[in-house]
Protein backbone atom coordinates (compact mmCIF):
# COMPACT_ATOMS: atom_id res chain seq x y z
CA UNK A 1 0.00 0.00 0.00
CA UNK A 2 1.21 3.82 -0.51
CA UNK A 3 0.13 6.74 1.12
CA UNK A 4 1.28 10.43 1.75
CA UNK A 5 0.78 12.09 4.71
CA UNK A 6 -0.36 16.09 3.62
CA UNK A 7 -1.07 19.28 5.50
CA UNK A 8 -0.07 22.43 6.77
CA UNK A 9 3.13 23.63 7.50
CA UNK A 10 4.26 23.00 11.27
CA UNK A 11 1.38 20.56 11.61
CA UNK A 12 3.70 17.12 12.49
CA UNK A 13 3.53 15.64 9.41
CA UNK A 14 7.45 14.63 9.50
CA UNK A 15 7.49 13.61 13.28
CA UNK A 16 4.37 11.32 12.05
CA UNK A 17 6.50 10.02 9.26
CA UNK A 18 9.51 9.31 11.72
CA UNK A 19 7.65 7.29 13.98
CA UNK A 20 5.56 5.27 11.52
CA UNK A 21 9.07 4.83 9.52
CA UNK A 22 11.57 4.76 12.02
CA UNK A 23 13.45 6.58 9.59
CA UNK A 24 15.60 9.50 10.38
CA UNK A 25 15.17 12.63 8.65
CA UNK A 26 17.62 15.53 9.09
CA UNK A 27 15.95 18.65 10.26
CA UNK A 28 17.81 21.00 7.38
CA UNK A 29 15.41 19.09 4.96
CA UNK A 30 12.65 21.22 5.74
CA UNK A 31 10.28 21.49 2.29
CA UNK A 32 11.36 18.35 0.88
CA UNK A 33 9.94 15.11 0.21
CA UNK A 34 11.16 11.95 2.38
CA UNK A 35 10.25 8.09 1.43
CA UNK A 36 9.84 5.56 4.25
CA UNK A 37 8.74 1.97 4.28
CA UNK A 38 6.95 0.57 7.33
CA UNK A 39 6.67 -3.04 7.83
CA UNK A 40 3.17 -4.05 9.68
CA UNK A 41 3.83 -7.77 11.35
CA UNK A 42 1.17 -9.69 12.22
CA UNK A 43 1.63 -13.33 14.67
CA UNK A 44 -1.61 -14.54 12.76
CA UNK A 45 0.14 -14.73 9.95
CA UNK A 46 3.16 -16.49 11.42
CA UNK A 47 0.88 -18.76 12.48
CA UNK A 48 -1.42 -19.49 9.47
CA UNK A 49 2.45 -19.97 7.84
CA UNK A 50 3.49 -22.86 10.30
CA UNK A 51 -0.22 -25.06 9.90
CA UNK A 52 0.52 -24.66 5.53
CA UNK A 53 3.43 -24.02 5.36
CA UNK A 54 3.41 -22.17 2.29
CA UNK A 55 5.92 -21.56 -0.13
CA UNK A 56 6.04 -17.77 0.62
CA UNK A 57 5.64 -15.66 2.93
CA UNK A 58 5.16 -11.87 2.43
CA UNK A 59 4.36 -9.50 5.66
CA UNK A 60 2.64 -6.12 4.96
CA UNK A 61 4.34 -2.88 4.29
CA UNK A 62 2.91 0.05 3.65
CA UNK A 63 4.75 2.84 1.83
CA UNK A 64 4.89 6.29 3.35
CA UNK A 65 5.32 9.68 1.39
CA UNK A 66 5.66 12.89 3.57
CA UNK A 67 4.76 15.32 1.43
CA UNK A 68 6.46 18.87 1.75
CA UNK A 69 3.73 21.53 2.87
CA UNK A 70 2.73 24.15 0.75
CA UNK A 71 1.98 27.51 2.40
CA UNK A 72 -0.47 28.80 0.58
CA UNK A 73 -2.80 31.36 2.13
CA UNK A 74 -6.27 32.28 0.86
Amino acid sequence: MKTGIIGLPQVGKTSLFKILTKAHVDAGGYGKEHLGVAKVPDARLDQLAALYNPKKLMHVSVEFVDVAASARRR
